[in-house]
């Protein structure tokens, strides 16, 4: 008997380690689905992994990957991911748009402007493509290329509200002060006071010649920031296109107290197109000097 119990025993454990059903492609699916709205993307990661493993060249499992890896922050390994969903799919929009997304977050900003280019390619009303494109030619200066994408982007969501304020950074950093005037309003209108887009308004209206309006400006923005240098600095620069050094430079003695070691060129990348550097470079240097007695 006990021989016969000993056999059963041994069967049963045979049974469970070496014949128990495996998981089923679907399986896997399923599970890391359900992770993965549990936002545990490590378990849902591990699940895709499994489910590729019984295939290879599942476009979605492939692709689910990639979601993971770009979710948890690793972007190399989506890069890797959303590359083979191509290769498998050459034209899914998705894997391109995201694989342009991982090469914007690692700073790969040719790459990714040639993944979203594609995205436009095979999908010319891809709205958050478009979006993202302008986003990328900003962050390399192209900002006639961002200020075309926006609009497109714009253009397909009129309601996508999110694209006012890039849209109106790269109006004014192309100098187009007229526009980046409507859209810097536009962003005020939407989202509420901001010192920093008051800020920018104000360098706008100075930019077009609108001198009385950026002053009022800078002042909107200093009421909610007085510790911003360079809302004082530039309220200075158009005190002194005005004729008003005595104002211009009380506004350039606030930058001094707010950074002593400041100096008229830390400004160059706003000031240039505005006022003479001579003349900022004389009455910032009075303004030092009246500020050390």
């Amino acid at each position: 008997m006990k021989v016969i119990l000993f056999i059963a025993c041994a069967f049963a454990v045979y049974w469970f380690f070496f014949k128990k059903k495996k998981k089923t492609f679907e399986e896997y699916m399923a599970e890391g689905d359900a992770a993965e709205k549990e936002k545990n993307f490590e378990k849902a990661l591990e699940r895709y992994l499994k489910a590729t493993e019984l295939k290879p060249e599942s476009v979605e499992a492939r692709r689910k990957m990639g979601d993971m890896y770009y979710y948890a922050g690793k972007d190399e390994a989506s890069i890797l991911s959303y590359k083979k969903v191509i290769e498998l799919d050459p034209k899914s929009s998705y894997a391109y748009f995201m694989l342009g997304c991982a090469y914007q977050n690692v700073e790969k900003y040719a790459e990714a402007i040639s993944s979203l280019q594609k995205v436009i390619d095979l999908s010319p009303d891809f709205k958050d493509a478009h979006k993202n494109l302008g986003e990328t030619y900003m962050k390399v200066n192209k900002y006639d290329e961002a200020i075309h994408s926006f609009q497109k982007a714009l253009s397909l969501d009129s309601k996508d509200f999110d694209i006012i304020p890039p849209l109106a950074d790269a109006y004014y950093y192309f100098k187009k002060y007229n526009d980046a005037v409507r859209y810097f309003k536009k962003t005020l209108e939407i989202f509420g006071e901001s010192a920093i887009y008051n800020y920018f308004l104000g360098n706008s209206y100075q930019g077009k010649g609108d001198i009385d309006e950026a002053i009022e400006t800078y002042q909107k923005a200093l009421a909610l920031d007085d510790k911003h240098e360079d809302t004082h600095f530039f309220m200075g620069s158009a005190y002194l296109q005005k004729g008003n050094y005595d104002k211009a430079i009380e506004c350039f003695k606030n930058v001094i107290a707010l950074e002593p070691d400041a100096k008229v060129s830390d400004f160059r990348a706003e000031y240039e197109n505005f006022v003479d550097e001579a003349l900022l470079n004389e009455y910032f240097e009075k303004a030092r000097t009246l500020s050390k007695k």
